[in-house]
Parts: structure tokens; sequence; C-alpha cells
């Protein structure tokens, strides 16, 4: 029998036999699944768990004594090797032990402000072959027959007064810097104004005041290419919420239906954009928040997605890819990244593709030591979908 978990305490325990919930719900309920005493439990996109600090995330890990654990991912670890350490605490606990700070010691060289962050990750070959004893690597091209995707850069060039502007923030952001304890915190905050500057606005007191229409003007130009003549259906991913009601205002310049994903919505709203989206014959753009629209939702009807703008989250980059590239993606998919020339955005960019390598180096020594004898922990289920 399978059951949609509403009131787990309404069934009786004899008759259950699947239970599926989500990871807001799960760490709320653990108590009522503890006492159902689960044989089986199985962690579908495990790296949501990748922070022990959360909830949800010890929610998980009072199930590291079933007898059976699975784990499921494309993306082990989203920005860092570290986000191991959660998922092996489900997974396997004994494998990198009880100690957070002591498996960071390993694996990375701390310092900065207050020796809390990193400066290099190390022992990598180490770290891989530890994750081999318990995983399978399998890469998306080797199991899935999808057409192959393609990324284009669209260079914005700034006009005067914005450059002048932006130039004046960088200037302004590296003297305060200057001679302060720079903390990651600090830098990205920072940086996040100089994000929407490149997108054309600033914010003061809540308040958005724009001061420049490039990068929507270099926007509106592709969207006359791919959603007039001919007619397709596109996706757009953004950041801010004033440049997504920018963006709202230009679609309904061009005359262009949309929909929109931003945080906040219901499920029934997520699930009744998704499906206008996807059934609508005519040209159609879905708008969203790259965190909001880039999880949980098949886009696999568009084979072209815009990147207005970014975050630093590769996994935020890599789900939004991947809800376009999945399986009933039959036409070649095509992301366009609109960078602001000279910018931070370039900047970003180059960040997210330089976690991805590191992610592929690490998921390619753990595919090399796959084969390596799971340590008599054969009792557990353990795998993990690797993607390039």
């Amino acid at each position: 029998s399978i059951y949609r978990l509403y009131d787990l305490e309404s069934y009786h325990p004899d008759r259950l036999r699947i239970c599926v919930v989500n990871f807001e719900t799960a760490w709320r309920i653990s108590k009522q699944l503890l006492k159902w005493k689960p044989q089986v439990v199985i962690v579908d996109e495990s790296h949501r768990a990748k922070n022990t600090a959360t909830k949800k995330a010890r929610g998980v890990h009072k199930f590291s004594g079933a007898p059976y654990r699975l784990i499921l991912t494309g993306t082990v670890f989203t920005n860092s090797p570290l986000d191991v350490y959660s998922q092996w605490r489900f997974l396997n606990p004994q494998r990198f032990g009880k100690s957070y700070v002591k498996f960071r010691d390993t694996y990375a060289r701390m310092g900065g402000y207050g020796g809390y962050e990193v400066e290099e990750y190390i022992n990598l070959n180490q770290l891989a072959q530890q994750m081999a004893l318990d995983a399978t690597v399998v890469k998306k091209e080797e199991c899935l027959d999808l057409p192959p995707k393609l990324s284009q850069l669209v260079n914005v060039e700034l006009g005067f007064n914005t450059k002048k502007l932006y130039r004046q923030m960088e200037k302004q952001m590296i003297a305060q810097l200057a001679g302060v304890t720079i903390t990651a915190q600090i830098v990205l905050t920072k940086l996040l104004r100089l994000s929407q500057m490149a997108s054309g606005f600033v914010t003061q007191d809540g308040v958005a005041h724009f001061i420049g229409t490039e990068k929507l003007e270099a926007l509106a130009d592709l969207l006359e290419d791919y959603c007039i003549e001919p007619r397709q259906k596109v996706v757009i991913f953004c950041r801010f919420i004033p440049s997504l009601q920018r963006i709202e205002e230009v679609l309904e310049e061009l005359k262009i239906p949309y929909v929109t994903l931003r945080g906040g919505l219901s499920q029934k709203q997520r699930t009744e954009a998704q499906e206008k989206f996807s059934k609508y014959r005519g040209a159609i753009v879905l708008l969203g928040q790259i965190e909001a629209a880039g999880i949980s939702i098949d886009l696999s009807c568009a084979s072209t997605a815009i990147f207005y703008e970014l975050d630093y989250s590769s996994d935020h980059h890599i789900q939004a890819q991947d809800r376009l590239h999945r399986i009933g993606q039959n036409n070649r998919v095509l992301y366009l990244y609109l960078m602001s020339k000279d910018t931070v955005d370039e900047d970003i960019l180059d960040s997210l593709r330089r976690n991805e390598r590191i992610t592929q180096a690490v998921l390619d020594r753990v595919r090399r030591r796959v084969g390596v004898s799971n340590n008599g922990t054969g009792k557990q289920l353990t795998s993990l979908a690797g993607k390039s």
C-alpha cells in the first residue's frame, strides 16, 4: 500500500508500507516516522541536506540507524567538497566520524577571519577514495540519451553613465575593504551591489533606483528573435525581484504571453504556472527567480534558457540547466548568458565554472575507485548519480 502522508497517526503501522515525504515535513514528524521503524530510507536530492546546522539535515541524520540507507543526488557537493560530510552522516556515519571540525581540517586548509574561511581544499584524492567505498557514480550521458546542450555568451556593453557609476562603486568597495578584516560575507554583500548595478539598478532603503537599461534591451532583442518569429518557448532565469518586474514590463510591451515563478508561491500556484507554460501552444515565456524556478519542475517543453542574472550557487545553476535538459527533451538545449562586459557578471560565471570543475574532478576520482571493496558495509544500499 502507498499512502500520501497527511496524518501518520491515522494509519495502522501494519498497513503502512511506503511513506513519501518532503524535506520540509520530514524533520517535523521525525518522531512518528522513527516510531514506525522504517527498514529502508531513501533520501533523494540528498545535497539539500548538506548543511549539518539546518533542521532538515538534522532530521535526515536521525534515520542513520535504519538497516538500509540510500542517497541519490546529481550534485553531491554544490559549492564545496565539504558538503559531503552531512550526507554521509546519514549514509554511513562511521566513514567520516562524528566530528565535522576534524573532517573539515582533513580536507580543507582554513584561514581568514577567525580561521573560519576555506583557503584551499586538500587531500581530495583521499576524500574520493573514502567516498568510493560507499558510492557508485553514473554520468548522465551514460544512462540517458539526451540531445546536446550548448552555451553562448551574450555580451552587453554598458552605457557611459551606467559604466561610470559602476566604476565608482567598484572603487568605493575597494576603499571600504582596505585596512579591514575581510570576510566572505562582507565581500558577498559588496558584490551584491555590483551585481545589481550590472543589471541596471541599485537599491536604497529597500527601493530600487534604475540607472540603465542596457541588459534589458539586450534581452528584448533576444526575445524578438526567439519568441516572435519563430515562436518558441523560452525560460528566463533572474536573481533579483526588481529585474523580474522590469522583465515582466518588457514581455507585456512585446505582447509575449508569460508566467512567473518567484519565491513565496504555493505548490498549487507553481503547478498551475508549469502546466500553463507546457500546454500553451503559442510562444510563451516562463520567467523565474533562479532559486524558485530551478528546482522540482519540468521545463523540457522549452529548449532555450536565458540567464539574465546568476547567483553564486553552482547548485542553483546546475539545477536550473537541468530543468530543460532532462528526460522528455527532444531538441538541442541552448543556454544564453547575458553578461554585462567587464563587470562582476563575468566573475560570477567564472566562479560557477570553477566550482563545477572541482565537483567533476572529485567525482571522476570516485569513479576510478568505485571498484574498491565496501569494507564490510554491504548491508547498506549506497548510490550517487553524478552529472557532467
